[in-house]
């Protein structure tokens, strides 16, 4: 049962949507994700900075002329408008067509990831009022459905304290859009598992703190999410690098958890970055008269290294096992790949990966896939 829910998470984790969140710009010295996202845990819509910064660093090819307008909303849709002061705009579109082999099965199939708009609107100089809406396709050959995915109001109380509210997802690990992670899906992390919260943070250029109330999915009865907390703190020793640590718990009519995490980020030179989390988790199950605590963990490393500017090559190793007691819940992926920019609003990432779950017993499986992304 267990191996049959690693190998679901991790095809369910391949659809999910990625957000536009790159943890190896840390080597160019950003180690706060809000220098360039209008959320200050990172990812969704980018601000005018990060505007700039894609343009200058995420871009293989780029325009000769100085004054273009090609890197903005809509290639410089609102740059002339009287929205360009109060408006900031988005989008993301993606899709991957991706190939699984193995002893029993040879699969291939491409799933549209995501197509989403965002918008943020600036009420008054420190509220911030922001909102996704968008498409999904939660399985392949199912119908493609309507979905908003974030919505928050963001406050400024000055420069160094937030608060924010709404629907999104909790500040905790390493923001990342690898989400067939053992660290993201198969732990319920990251994307696809955004809940009501509230939200107060605190940021300079070298501490972070996000303590979060997680409030869980008024708006889904179905959905089983928990309802709970949220800690981070972390620390940059330099200007290219963070380390931080992370405590979550949460409860929900079936059982509670807690997870305990710590995690690094380094840009060892300005080409060469490396990322790494580990995350203990503990289960406690409900309704059952004599309940059988899970503990577990998972852990991953990957490896960036940037031949060009808009070419980079990364190399992933992944190991977790979500039942300390059973091998079948054991789990590995060592991988590689390259990730392309080829201009402004584009991305490719082209991966091979084996995977194995279930143990050394059991033998590993190939994936390949390629994701395509258009983002305005």
């Amino acid at each position: 049962m267990i191996r049959l829910f690693l190998v679901l998470a991790g095809l369910f984790a391949l659809q999910a949507p990625s957000v536009h969140a790159f943890p190896e710009m840390i080597r160019y010295g950003y180690v706060n994700c809000g220098s360039c996202h209008i959320s200050q845990t990172g990812g969704g819509l980018l601000n005018e900075y990060g505007r700039e910064i894609v343009r200058e660093k995420l871009a293989l090819f780029k325009s000769k002329d100085e004054k273009s307008k090609e890197h903005l909303f809509a290639y410089g849709a609102l740059s002339e408008t009287p929205l360009q002061k109060t408006l900031q705009a988005g989008g993301d579109f993606r899709s991957v067509y991706y190939y699984r082999n193995d002893p029993n099965i040879r699969l291939a199939k491409t799933v549209l990831m995501q197509g989403d708009l965002e918008f943020a609107h600036n009420l008054a100089k420190k509220l911030t009022l922001d909102a996704t809406l968008g498409i999904e396709q939660p399985v392949p050959g199912q119908t493609v459905s309507f979905i908003a995915r974030r919505h928050f109001a963001q406050y400024a109380i000055n420069d160094l304290f937030n608060l924010r509210v709404g629907k999104y997802f909790p500040a905790y690990g390493i923001k990342t859009p690898d989400h067939v992670s053992l660290t993201r899906g198969p732990l319920q992390l990251g994307d696809n598992f955004e809940s009501y919260n509230i939200e107060a943070n605190f940021i300079n250029d070298e501490w972070s703190f996000f303590v979060t109330g997680i409030l869980g999915r008024y708006d889904d009865k179905q959905t089983r999410q928990d309802r709970g907390f949220a800690m981070q703190g972390s620390y940059a020793p330099s200007e290219r690098s963070r380390i931080g640590g992370n405590l979550w718990y949460g409860k929900r009519p079936t059982q509670q958890r807690t997870l305990l995490g710590v995690f690094g980020l380094w840009g060892i030179t300005q080409k060469l970055s490396i990322h790494s989390e580990i995350d203990y988790q503990y289960l406690h199950p409900e309704l059952i008269a004599n309940p059988s605590n899970t503990k577990g963990f998972a852990s991953t490393q990957k490896l960036s290294y940037e031949l060009l500017d808009g070419l980079w090559v990364f190399g992933q190793q992944e190991y977790g096992k979500f039942d300390l007691i059973s091998d079948a819940s054991q789990a590995e992926t060592y991988g590689f790949g390259f990730q392309i920019f080829p201009r402004s609003h584009f991305e490719f990432n082209i991966a091979y990966e084996k995977t194995r779950t279930g143990g050394p017993g059991t033998e590993f499986t190939d994936y390949a896939w390629f994701m395509s992304h258009f983002y305005l």
